[in-house]
């Protein structure tokens, strides 16, 4: 989803780096589909230089069939 808002917003990882104030390597670990290192605030970081905001919800589980 990062990599979509960034080349939407026709960014390189590094002008997105710059504007969230972090590194192009940081970008590209966010952007790679295997990273589990996200966390909350440097996602806002970087919705917030993307304009755009996050939004978490919780959903139920589908119910199990025994």
């Amino acid at each position: 989803m990062i990599y979509d808002a960034r080349t939407a917003a026709q960014l390189t990882q590094s002008q997105l780096a710059e504007k969230v104030g972090t590194t192009q390597s940081v970008i590209s670990q966010l952007e790679d589909a295997d990273y589990e290192g996200h966390s909350l605030s440097m996602l806002r970081r970087v919705a917030a230089a993307l304009d755009q905001r996050i939004e978490i919800r919780f959903v139920p589980q589908e119910q199990q069939l025994a």
